[in-house]
């Protein structure tokens, strides 16, 4: 099983529940669990992962007439649409130990694709889209997906151009009700190609390869989404634990995680 601080200071409050040995004004806080990770030697282990960096010099003038682009709006009016895929069965990289894990845990390659799209201010985060593999899922059977999210579906659970302005068109559409003119910036990559003529939204394009330097929702944003949804996987192992059970995730799940990451 992954641990991590949080499942170690869950299953610490439900010993001290069930004992009864703590007083009531205890806090589990993070500098116990420190104490107590460093008197039993335990470790936070990576079990598998990856990295990269991309290098920008080369697109200042680019930079600065998308700067000049910005100025003409307010940051109510400036819109970020970004699409990651998500691997939603995926099990945590790292866990708490206190020896070396040789072996991780078994990779699940079960993946969609969401995509996010908020102003400036965060006052309009609009409703997330997921891209699924399967046009009408198992889990989907008697449950109202549409509740949570914009689902759609192609053979490959990914953007592409068609399906990128079928998303454009209905964001358009979204601006409209608020009567109001949008900047949108988008990445630069071949599904983004525009065919759809919005009449309230500026699509902007950013240079291409600089997505993790000037891409607003990488910059820590889908990284804090994420991790909430991770701790939605979590609490689910912990509780198939404690319950000796095992509730697989489902794309029901999975949906419902995403909108409530998303909020």
């Amino acid at each position: 099983m992954i641990v991590n601080d949080e499942i170690l200071t869950m299953k610490a409050k439900s010993l001290s529940a069930h004992f009864k040995n703590i007083k009531t004004s205890f806090k589990f806080s993070s500098g116990w669990v420190r104490r107590f990770k460093d008197r039993y030697g335990i470790k936070n282990k990576i079990l598998h992962g990856e990295g990269g960096s991309i290098n920008i010099e080369d697109f200042t003038n680019e930079i600065s007439a998308l700067k000049m682009e910005l100025a003409k709006y307010s940051n109510d009016c400036v819109y970020n649409m970004d699409e990651v895929a998500l691997f939603w069965q995926l099990l945590p990289s790292r866990s708490l130990c206190q020896k070396a894990i040789l072996n991780g845990t078994k990779l699940s390659k079960q993946r969609i694709t969401f995509v996010l799209c908020t102003n400036a201010t965060g006052t309009d985060k609009y409703e997330p889209t997921v891209i699924g593999h399967a046009r009408s899922p198992h889990s989907f059977k008697n449950f109202n997906h549409a509740a949570y999210c914009n689902y759609k579906s192609n053979q490959k659970a990914w953007m592409n151009v068609g399906m990128f302005n079928i998303w454009i068109e209905e964001f358009d559409a979204h601006i409209q009700k608020q009567n109001k003119k949008v900047l949108l910036l988008c990445d630069n990559v071949a599904s983004h190609k525009l065919t759809y003529n919005p009449t309230n939204v500026v699509v902007k394009f950013l240079p291409p390869c600089t997505t993790s330097h000037l891409q607003p929702l990488d910059a820590g944003i889908i990284r804090t989404f994420k991790a909430f949804y991770k701790k939605k996987i979590c609490l689910r192992m912990f509780e198939n634990f404690e319950s000796r059970k095992e509730e697989k995730i489902t794309l029901k799940d999975a949906i419902k995680w995403v909108k409530e990451c998303w909020e």
